[in-house]
């Protein structure tokens, strides 16, 4: 019999796990790091769902067993040679993994099964993150939009520094442009998920930077634990010149997107703005004039409703020059994680 397994005993495998679940379940949520291979697509899934809740039981069994047999070279192929690092999990531990299990054992594959499918995963990770987020300490950088806060992540990331990449999380830009080119932003299963597994990768929780944020970001409501870290962290705020604050906006907001989407997600801005300044807005993207478009969003949207004010004791860094201001915030970074220690 195949054998069934926790995450826990998965992770310290290092294991391959295979989602078996529905396209649509897998993007709402699911493992990071786990393969998608449905074995019902959508469509599948809700014709054999419907002959199921009609009775149909038998019926149900064998449309289901013509729609997964064409797939299963292709899951064999994952598997590779003897699947003796794979896991595969559906939803509950239920009927789809555990048919997938049974029938590649029984072929002599040594694949496995993981207990409790993905509600047990998730109920793991609404046990132990709260857990996680209490000894959470963080170093937030703060500013304006189009400062480049996003970017100096990724190169303190590249320094070897542990950052908190929030907005990556939730895959959304944090504001009412922020879903702009990223396709549907991560639900809060998927973002906590996410967030369970960067820290929990840690033995000790180092000190991480991160990005200021409001309490709501795309779909997600940030964690009480996480909101509470970043009330009591280390701040240091982030300025630059306008040209360059609409340059960035510019490129991070504009590129691979089409001109009808940049329009309608402008078009959002309406509740926030004069209609003067949105059709000013539109106007000069229509002239393909994206740098004076997105100066004016900074001007009569982002600075008019988004107000960061620097404490006292709060460092302030004019960023020009990424590396070079990633070099200064990780002088920063590590007087902070001395004084921690």
């Amino acid at each position: 019999m195949y054998e069934q397994i926790s995450y826990e005993e998965v992770r310290q495998r290092n294991m391959q796990l295979v989602d078996v679940r529905s396209e649509k379940e897998y993007a709402e949520f699911h493992i990071p790091g786990a393969i998608s291979f449905p074995v019902l697509s959508n469509e599948e899934r809700r014709i054999v769902g419907t002959l199921y809740k009609e009775g149909h039981f038998r019926e149900a069994k064998q449309r289901a067993l013509s729609f997964v047999a064409p797939k299963l070279s292709q899951l064999e192929a994952i598997f590779g040679e003897e699947g003796k690092n794979t896991c595969i999990y559906c939803a509950r531990g239920g009927y789809r993994s555990r048919a997938v299990a049974a029938l590649f054992y029984a072929l002599g594959y040594g694949v496995y099964q993981m207990a409790g499918g993905i509600k047990a995963y998730r109920q793991m990770v609404n046990r132990e993150l709260p857990k996680l987020l209490e000894s959470l300490s963080l170093l937030i950088l703060y500013g304006q939009t189009g400062t480049g806060k996003t970017d100096l992540l990724l190169r303190l990331e590249g320094m070897g520094i542990p950052v908190l990449d929030l907005e990556g999380m939730a895959n959304h830009k944090g504001s009412v442009l922020g879903s702009l080119g990223l396709g549907e932003p991560h639900s809060q299963k998927m973002f906590e998920a996410l967030l369970y597994e960067t820290l929990s990768s840690y033995e000790k929780l180092p000190l991480f930077i991160t990005e200021g944020e409001s309490k709501r970001i795309g779909k997600v409501i940030l964690p009480n634990g996480l909101w509470e870290a970043m009330e009591r962290s280390k701040r240091i705020y982030i300025t630059s010149p306008m040209d360059l604050r609409a340059e960035r906006l510019m490129h991070g907001y504009a590129e691979d997107v089409s001109l009808e989407e940049q329009k309608a997600a402008v078009h959002r801005l309406a509740p926030y703005v004069s209609k003067d300044d949105l059709n000013e807005i539109l106007q000069y993207m229509e002239n393909g004039q994206f740098k004076m478009a997105a100066k004016r969003i900074c001007e009569v949207h982002y600075d008019k409703h988004y107000k960061y004010r620097p404490e006292d004791d709060t460092p302030v860094l004019e960023n020009i020059d990424d590396d070079l201001t990633a070099k200064e915030i990780a002088k920063f970074w590590n007087t902070y994680k001395e004084d921690r220690e």
